[in-house]
């Protein structure tokens, strides 16, 4: 029994392997988690973690992956492209198996489309300009700062040619490019949850915290506990018809 404790698996990346993060029961119901992209990801890593905890309860076995360039990855991000993103979440649904189900949050939704799912689960998706948009914008923060204000059009026209450097992360052009042309994939079996702060339309809206803002990593218990229970009806309903 492995409900409550973190194991690995890996996929093949490169000369090496990256990690993917496991909690649940060997031979439960697969559920593979897509995280939020960039900085994203570490503010809701605790979240998640919780989440999977959760959800291993209720007889789910989750997989979180690391993309290249992320988290524990020791792949350096400056040379990652966003169709090697998409390569890595192939590998990982390799690594796990057919058949199973993504619950994915924010851009992981952008990712969740490249793969064969019985279903797909979304937390507040957002596209990728939009996406862009808000790195831009944390770009433009810090040059406030230190005193080297810049147009928003000059720093994409710049990030699309050359790459941007934001918020600790040297980000490559063929990443940002791929990422400003990506909207979330459409058709399947697919249910969208989002905050009641959010305008877009969704199945339904939910109270809570958008954590991925938060400057520190952070928990939201009670939101966690209503997923769990969204994510597990769901994936019955879809199953059982």
């Amino acid at each position: 029994m492995n409900r409550g404790g973190l194991g690995w698996l890996a996929y093949p990346w490169g000369d090496g392997r990256e990690r993917i993060v496991t909690i649940g029961d060997s031979g439960a119901t697969p559920l593979l988690l897509l995280a939020p992209l960039f900085e994203e990801a570490n503010r809701t890593r605790h979240f998640l973690i919780e989440t999977m905890r959760g959800l291993a309860a209720r007889g789910f076995r989750c997989f979180l992956p690391d993309l290249p360039g992320t988290l524990e990855s020791i792949t350096p991000i400056d040379g990652v492209a966003w169709t090697d993103w998409h390569a890595a979440i192939a590998r990982s649904a390799d690594a796990i198996g057919s058949p199973f189900h993504i619950a994915s949050l924010r851009g992981g939704a952008l990712l969740d489309g490249g793969v064969m799912a019985q279903s797909r689960w979304r937390l507040a998706p957002v596209t990728g300009e939009a996406l862009l948009r808000e790195l831009i914008r944390t770009r433009m923060a810090a040059d406030r700062e230190d005193g080297l204000p810049e147009l928003a059009a000059s720093i994409e026209a710049k990030a699309l040619s050359d790459g941007l450097e934001v918020a600790g992360y040297r980000l490559g052009a063929p990443l940002l490019a791929g990422l400003k042309a990506t909207n979330v994939a459409s058709g399947g079996a697919i249910r969208t949850i989002r905050l009641e702060s959010d305008p877009h339309e969704a199945d339904i809206k939910v109270s809570g915290t958008p954590l991925w803002r938060n400057s520190e990593p952070s928990h939201y218990p009670a939101l966690s506990q209503y997923l769990v229970s969204d994510i597990a009806d769901w994936i019955s309903e879809c199953v059982n018809g």
